[in-house]
C-alpha cells in the first residue's frame, strides 16, 4: 500500500477475533463461501482473512497461506500500480460498496483480469466481502459457452417447432418436446432409437433426404415430408423440414444431423378449405355477372358487332360490363367498369346497367344519360362509383354520339385517317359530383370501326396511359390492315387482347367493337349473323371467339 493508504495495515488482536467471528460464523457467508464459479474473500481493512477455492485459484495460492498468516492486499496487486486499489478502498469506505475491474498478481508474477464487487459489513474496524470474477479469456470463454448452452437447451425445448439430432447410424441424441409430441412419445422414449423404429410412417420421404446430407455434408431446406405417426394413427400429416449437418469444425466430416420440422397439416387443409370457399364465392359471382350480361348481339343490317368480357383468373374482380340496346332506329354501345369488386360491384353493375336503358328508352342523349347515373349513385344509401361511356349509333347514316365518365377513351378507326381517339366529351366519374356531361359526335363511315374498352387493356402499373393510349392507337391500325380483321370485330378483338395480354390479376377487361361493312357494287350492307357475349374465365387469350 502507499503512505496515504486509507486502512491500517496491523489491527490488534482483538478487534481481529471480533471480526473473524462476525464474518465467519454467519450462514449466508458459509452458502457464498461454497460458490465454485465465483471466488469469495472477506477481511477486515487492509488484510484478507478468508477466500474460497475459486478466490485462491484466481490469486494462484493454497490455502495454507491463508491458515498461517493474514494476506495483506498489496500481496495481491501488482506494485506498479497501487493507487488504483488505493482509490477502490477510498470509495468503498465511502459508499459501503463497490464495482471495478483490477488485476490481481499471482506468485508466478502472472497478472489476473478480475472483476471486483466489494461491500462493507456491519461490524468494527471496517469489515467487508468481496466477490471475485476471473475475466480472462480462457475463464471467459469456458462461462460464455456454459451460458449459451443453457440458453439454446432452453429455446430448444420451448420453441414451437421441432428439433432432433441424429447420430450417423440416424438415432436420436436429442429430441425437444415439440418433435417428441409430432411423434406421439417424451422425449426420453426417442433417445438412442433409431428414427424409422420410432416413426415408421415416415421412412419413404424422410431417409433419401437423411443420407444425402450425411453423404454430401450439404443442408437441405423447407423440404416436404409426409407419412403417419403414433401421434395421429391412420392420418398423413405434411411437415416442412430442413436437415443441416453437424461438424465440430468447418472442414471435418458430418457427425450428425439437426432436423427442425413444422407440421403444417392443418394449415394445408384450411388452405384448401379457403380456396374451395373462394371458388365457389368466384362462380356464383361470375354466374351472376353472367346472368347479367346479354346472351347474344343484335343484328344490326350493314354491321358487324364483337365483345369479349375477360374476369380475373384466381381472385373475385367482377365489375366490368358491356351492353348493347337497340332503340328504334338507333343502336346505343355502352361499356362500364364499377370501382371496387365481388358482390357488391355486380350489383352496382346492374344497377347502373338497368339505369341507363331507362333513361335511353325516355329519349334522353348520352350526356344526359350519365348525369342522371351519376346522381343516382351520387345518392344516400348507394354511394358507388363507376366509369363508363355511352355512344348512340345511327346504323344508316354512320353517326355516333357519345359521352364518357372518367372511362377510357373509345377508339374510331377509318381508312382515310386511321386511328384517332374519341376525346371529344369526357367527364367525371359517376356517383363522386353532380354536374353535366357532354356529348360529342363523330361518324364511322363504310368500312370503319369503333372500339369501346375498359382500362384493364391499356393500364399499367409500370407505365402511364398515355403510353397505353398510344400502343392502343397503334395496335389498332396494326391489327386492321389485315383485310380479314378488319372485316370482322371478333377477329379485331383477339388481335387486341394478343397485343396487349391484359393481367388478369389486375383487372377485368371489356372490349366492345363495330365494324361498318364496306359497300359493295350495288351500294347493299351486309347481314350480322347472332354472335354471344358471354364472358370468358380465362388467364390468357380465350379459345373461342364471340
Amino acid at each position: 500500500m502507499v503512505a496515504d493508504r486509507p486502512w491500517p495495515d496491523h489491527p490488534s488482536a482483538t478487534a481481529r477475533a471480533h471480526v473473524a467471528h462476525e464474518v465467519r460464523v454467519t450462514p449466508d457467508l458459509a452458502a457464498l463461501m461454497r460458490l465454485r464459479r465465483v471466488g469469495v474473500a472477506h477481511g477486515r481493512g487492509a488484510v484478507v482473512d478468508g477466500a474460497n477455492v475459486e478466490a485462491l485459484r484466481i490469486a494462484g495460492r493454497p490455502a495454507s497461506d491463508l491458515a498461517a498468516r493474514r494476506v495483506p492486499w498489496r500481496e495481491l496487486v501488482p506494485t506498479d500500480a497501487p493507487e488504483r486499489l488505493v482509490a477502490a478502498a477510498r470509495t468503498l469506505l465511502r459508499d459501503g460498496g463497490i464495482s471495478t475491474t483490477v488485476e490481481v498478481l499471482r506468485p508466478d508474477v502472472l497478472r489476473v483480469p478480475v472483476l471486483l464487487v466489494a461491500a462493507l459489513v456491519h461490524g468494527p474496524e471496517q469489515a467487508w466481502l468481496a466477490l471475485i470474477v476471473d475475466l480472462t479469456d480462457e475463464q471467459w470463454r469456458g462461462r460464455l459457452a456454459e451460458h449459451e448452452m443453457a440458453i439454446v437447451s432452453t429455446l430448444l425445448d420451448d420453441a414451437p417447432i421441432g428439433f432432433a439430432l441424429l447420430d450417423p447410424q440416424l438415432r436420436f441424441v436429442r429430441v425437444n418436446r415439440e418433435m417428441a409430441a409430432m411423434n406421439g412419445l417424451t422425449p426420453e422414449e426417442h433417445l438412442g432409437r433409431p428414427v424409422f423404429e420410432v416413426v415408421p410412417g415416415v421412412r419413404a420421404s424422410a431417409e433419401p433426404l437423411l443420407r444425402a446430407v450425411f453423404e454430401t455434408g450439404v443442408p437441405l431446406r423447407d423440404v416436404e415430408v409426409t407419412g403417419t405417426t403414433d401421434a395421429d394413427p391412420g392420418v398423413e400429416h405434411v411437415w416442412r423440414e430442413s436437415f443441416f449437418p453437424v461438424r465440430a469444425q468447418p472442414s471435418a466430416p458430418v457427425q450428425g444431423v439437426a432436423a427442425v420440422a413444422r407440421d403444417e397439416t392443418r394449415v394445408r387443409r384450411l388452405q384448401a378449405e379457403l380456396a374451395a370457399a373462394s371458388e365457389r364465392q368466384r362462380t356464383a359471382l361470375e354466374e351472376l355477372q353472367h346472368a347479367l350480361l346479354p346472351d347474344d348481339l343484335p343484328e344490326v343490317p350493314g354491321w358487324r358487332l364483337g365483345a369479349r368480357c375477360l374476369s380475373a383468373s384466381d381472385l373475385v374482380r367482377l365489375g366490368g360490363d358491356c351492353d348493347v340496346v337497340p332503340l328504334g332506329h338507333r343502336v346505343v354501345l355502352t361499356v362500364g367498369d364499377v370501382v371496387g369488386h365481388g358482390l357488391t360491384a355486380v350489383g352496382t353493375m346492374a344497377h347502373a346497367r338497368a339505369a341507363i336503358r331507362a333513361f335511353l328508352s325516355e329519349g334522353y342523349g348520352p350526356g344526359d344519360v350519365l348525369e342522371r347515373v351519376s346522381r343516382l349513385l351520387h345518392s344516400p344509401g348507394v354511394g358507388a362509383m363507376a366509369t363508363a361511356v355511352v355512344a348512340c349509333l345511327d346504323p344508316a347514316t354512320g353517326e355516333v354520339e357519345y359521352a364518357s365518365a372518367g372511362h377510357p377513351y373509345g377508339v374510331l378507326h377509318t381508312a382515310g385517317s386511321g386511328a384517332t381517339l374519341l376525346t371529344g366529351a369526357q367527364g367525371p366519374m359517376l356517383g363522386t359530383v353532380r354536374g353535366t356531361y357532354r356529348t360529342a359526335s363523330a361518324e364511322i363511315p363504310p368500312g370503319g370501326a369503333l372500339v369501346l374498352l375498359t382500362d384493364g387493356l391499356v393500364e399499367r402499373r409500370e407505365q402511364s396511359l398515355a403510353v397505353g393510349f398510344r400502343r392502343l392507337v397503334a395496335a389498332v391500325e396494326t391489327a386492321r390492315r389485315d383485310a380479314a380483321t378488319a372485316a370482322e370485330p371478333s377477329r379485331l378483338v383477339d388481335a387486341l387482347l394478343a397485343t396487349f395480354q391484359p393481367d388478369p390479376e389486375h383487372d377485368d377487361t371489356c372490349l366492345l367493337a363495330a365494324v361498318r361493312d364496306a359497300v359493295d357494287e350495288r351500294g347493299r350492307g351486309q347481314q350480322l349473323t347472332q354472335t354471344s357475349v358471354r364472358p370468358t374465365h380465362t388467364t390468357g387469350l380465350p379459345a373461342t371467339t364471340w
